[in-house]
């Protein structure tokens, strides 16, 4: 059983080290612009939005304006073993945030600076991943290639400033990707199920050649693969009843998989903050929420303003309904609202057997037979399926890089 007052202990916060502001062991210095940012942010005057971000937008680095020649390019250099260490640290299931602020020098196509954190850059461009966790200080130009979970820090005294969820900004692809071309697309459950598990086995075989086992239980990889597993059963359960065409029984699994995919996708955008909370809210009671919160906000009586105790308390409801609510973690995912409104609701209406649901069965009475699907709905729920697998398998391919490229 977990201990909820241990896991208060490890509550999310962003990585605020003292070292970030303070000039480089490696020659290239404090940077000015990042300094100014992330005080800002420790101060609770500013955002910093916790995202995934593609490795080719980012160039490690920064620029210092100078009176002779413009802008002046510095970077540090950091030593290989360290670079090793870290690359080591990320196969064991570690994935570290990138600290970044756009790009000031807008000639380069690179749209963020990663002026701290260039070892770590280095680490995972080593092992060739694609799209890393990133720490973004607040910037009116942002361009999310993912939803984007912004933080607050929320003083409550001179040493007392945790740091909760401000705010949530969602981000809705152009397309999404998917294993079953339109050409494909038929009500033959079977050779479509197949498809989808072989993509599942696939990145589960490549989170074994990637991952490192290392002496403590780690979060991450352990996750990802549970993940997959958890995915493969339930397609493996939807081809056994479409088998007997028992659709009303196989729908349900549908929904199962999509929620699957929330969870994912929220832990995945910031893993190694979000997973405390997902823990402590899996033993946690609703009542035991709401205490929990005023425990750990309004009842500061000693430290901060009843303001100040009122606004941690909202940051806190913002973060267990994030976790908790199903609509929620809908709204942040790339698959979108619509997707919630319109499929969701239909398979909880089966799942929960509503009176429509009911009346499908009606005519069982009379004579024999069992209610069916039309095409255009088997068509939809292959679809949707194809489409939240294809949302995992994606990112955890962009997310655990490449072995021959591996240290």
């Amino acid at each position: 059983m977990l201990d909820a007052l241990s896991l208060r202990r490890t509550l999310p916060t962003v990585e605020i080290r003292a070292d970030r502001i303070k000039p480089s062991t490696w020659s290239a210095g404090p940077d000015p612009i990042f300094t100014h940012k992330y005080l800002k942010f420790l101060k609770g005057d500013a955002t910093l939005y916790m995202t995934r971000v593609s490795l080719e937008h980012v160039k490690p680095g920064f620029y210092c304006h100078t009176k002779t020649e413009g802008l002046e390019y510095r970077c540090d250099d950091p030593p290989k073993d360290v670079v090793m260490e870290l690359a080591r640290t990320i196969r064991e299931g570690h994935r570290p945030s990138l600290h970044l602020y756009g790009n000031i020098n807008e000639s380069e196509p690179a749209r963020y600076l990663c002026p701290d954190d260039v070892a770590t850059y280095r680490a995972y461009t080593s092992l060739g991943m694609k799209k890393v966790p990133a720490a973004i200080l607040n910037s009116h130009r942002r361009k999310w290639e993912e939803s984007a979970i912004g933080l607050r820090v929320y003083p409550q005294s001179a040493n007392d400033a945790p740091t909760h969820v401000h705010v949530v900004e969602n981000f809705t692809p152009t397309e999404l990707p998917g294993y079953i071309s339109d050409g494909a697309l038929s009500t033959d459950f079977e050779t479509h199920v197949q498809v989808l598990r072989s993509a599942i086995e696939g990145a589960k075989l490549a989170i074994k050649e990637f991952h490192l086992s290392s002496a403590s239980p780690l979060h991450y990889h352990h996750t990802l693969y549970s993940t997959l597993i958890r995915l493969d059963e339930t397609l493996h359960a939807v081809r056994m009843l479409a088998r007997e065409r028992l659709w009303y029984q196989a729908a349900p699994l549908i929904r199962t998989l999509y929620e699957t995919s929330l969870n994912f996708y929220l832990d995945w955008l910031v893993p190694e903050q979000m997973h405390a909370f997902f823990a402590l809210s899996s033993v946690l009671t609703e009542s035991h929420v709401k205490k929990f919160i005023d425990d750990s906000a309004l009842n500061r009586k000693s430290r901060g303003s009843k303001a100040a105790r009122a606004a941690l308390k909202a940051a806190l409801d913002r973060t267990f309904s994030l976790v908790r609510t199903v609509k929620r973690k809908a709204q942040l995912s790339p698959l979108g609202d619509d997707f919630y409104q319109n499929i969701y609701s239909f398979l909880s209406r089966v799942a929960h057997q509503d009176f429509e649901i009911v009346a499908n069965y009606a005519h069982t009475l009379e004579r024999d037979g069992r209610p069916e699907f039309n095409n255009d709905t088997m068509l939809t729920l292959i679809r949707f399926a194809d489409l939240i697998v294809a949302k995992v398998v994606t990112r955890i391919l962009d997310d655990i890089g490449e072995l021959e490229r591996a240290i």
